[in-house]
């Protein structure tokens, strides 16, 4: 019996081998012939953008083929969008309009005594990422303050929206946050 149960067991090992053998083969082979069919140049798409720039070419007016190409490393930098441009206007943009809101209520900063809210949205030891954020916040219109605060561990950056004069109003830019993604920014409350 226990030759029996040896015989059958090489059987089905000898078996099993000869499967992963075929199997391997079997990948190895498509693999082959995928890499043959997609060569460089063989592959139809390839062949088709190559078709369409010849058709490209061939619909571009002769006076146009010939002209020499404009020299750009002589010509200034006349970028038209400007970033660090684009930031300051837009922060100027959100100050001022938080400005004739309180102008509005007729309260002044210096006359609007007592509690306020504002919601710290990060805490960065870096001043290049809390510069980021603030910029961020700045092109979506939030009133941004940034503080640099002392700790045990060293400065850090404080990234802050508001002041907000009531408590329902931080609540509802909080869940507004919230929603645009800003991982759990958080309501501080200062006094005057």
């Amino acid at each position: 019996m226990s030759n029996n149960k040896k015989q059958n067991a090489a059987i089905t090992a000898v078996i099993l081998i000869r499967n992963i053998a075929v199997t391997i083969a079997a990948v190895v082979a498509v693999i082959v012939m995928l890499s043959i069919f997609f060569r460089d140049g063989d592959n139809p798409k390839q062949k088709q953008s190559k078709k369409d720039t010849k058709t490209v070419q061939k619909n571009i007016p002769q006076e146009t083929k010939n002209k020499p190409t404009p020299d750009t490393k002589n010509k200034p930098n006349t970028a038209k969008y400007n970033f660090s441009k684009e930031l300051q206007e837009r922060d100027k943009e959100v100050q001022e309009t938080v400005k004739r809101k309180i102008e509005t209520n007729n309260l002044t900063t210096s006359q609007r005594k007592g509690q306020n809210y504002r919601i710290q949205i990060g805490s960065f030891k870096d001043r290049d990422n809390a510069d980021r954020l603030r910029a961020k916040m700045i092109l979506r219109d939030y009133p941004v303050q940034m503080a640099e605060t002392r700790t045990d561990e060293g400065n850090m950056f404080v990234v802050q929206i508001g002041p907000y004069y009531s408590q329902s109003e931080a609540i509802r830019i909080k869940g507004k946050l919230e929603k645009e993604g800003i991982k759990d920014p958080r309501i501080k409350n200062y006094r005057n």
